[in-house]
């Protein structure tokens, strides 16, 4: 059986066998070689079994520790012929392959740095009192801004347009529009205040919790009205309700700082004008 079927019985197991498991970390066991190099090891097994759980070693354990013989071998052989797929392409200078190359540099660097931010969330203050501080530091920061929902329907000609407007009026305006002679709709879903384009700041301030706005003229000939529902008038959220943006902001105002002491312990430099003189391709 695939090491995925007993998987629903991990949690019985662990509950039952958990105190009788190996210990993490033992010495380094090869399960295949290629000529006199290492192949698979134990700590290969553990590592990608535990990547299926959930990235938990002891899940990893778990699995190495009840999979079948049979079972076990197969992965040790489908693991190896990777390995050995890895050298033949080194062998055949598919590593040096520029877009591998570039491919395998930006996978490491990105596996590196995930890994060096992890090292330093471990000695960074990220406790319910300090999120607090930093909620009360910058309060101004978690307001709920008034959002509209738009729905745009579109008309061939301006008389269609106005003619839909004014059968919209006294009555519920997306089901109005909704049985008008548009050629297409399109829901532009909410939209916050702050992102709105200025064409859609009389929305922003029309009393009405739904209202229809328009025509406007596209570029292309057609004209438009926007179906706008307000929700929400602006409010400052609670702690409670802020908390994870304030995490994200806090870790993201840490990691800067981090950056800042990098950038000039190695002398980091910008080069504006190599990045102003880049030119397009030219197809």
């Amino acid at each position: 059986m695939s090491h995925r079927s007993f998987l629903m019985g991990l949690l019985f197991l662990f509950l039952s066998f958990g105190s009788a498991l190996p210990a993490v970390g033992m010495e380094t066991v090869p399960l295949s070689s290629l000529g006199e190099a290492p192949g698979v090891t134990r700590e290969d097994l553990l590592h990608l079994l535990s990547q299926e759980t959930g990235g938990e070693l002891l899940m990893g354990e778990l699995l190495l520790t009840y999979m079948e013989q049979e079972e076990l071998q197969k992965l040790v052989r489908q693991l190896t012929d990777t390995l050995l797929l890895e050298r033949a392409a080194r062998i055949s200078g598919l590593d040096l392959r520029e877009d591998l190359r570039l491919r395998m540099r930006w996978n490491q660097a990105n596996l590196l740095a995930r890994a060096y931010v992890e090292k330093l969330e471990e000695r960074w203050d990220l406790s319910e009192e300090r999120l607090q501080e930093y909620y009360e530091l910058h309060e101004d920061r978690y307001i709920q801004e008034k959002e509209l929902c738009l729905v745009a329907f579109f008309y061939a000609t301006e008389e269609e347009a106005r003619s839909a407007l004014m059968g919209s009026l006294g009555t519920d305006p997306l089901e109005s529009l909704g049985f008008s002679k548009f050629t297409r709709q399109v829901p532009l879903g909410w939209m916050a205040a702050s992102h709105a384009p200025p064409e859609y700041e009389k929305a922003f301030s029309s009393p009405d919790s739904k209202t229809a706005l328009g025509p406007f003229e596209t570029p292309r000939g057609e004209y438009v009205l926007l179906f706008v529902e307000n929700r929400l008038d602006p409010r400052k959220l609670s702690f409670e309700e802020a908390r994870e943006k304030v995490l994200r902001d806090l870790e993201t105002d840490l990691l800067e700082e981090e950056l800042r002491e990098l950038r000039r312990r190695f002398n980091v430099k910008v080069h504006d004008r190599a990045i102003q003189g880049l030119q397009p391709y030219e197809f």
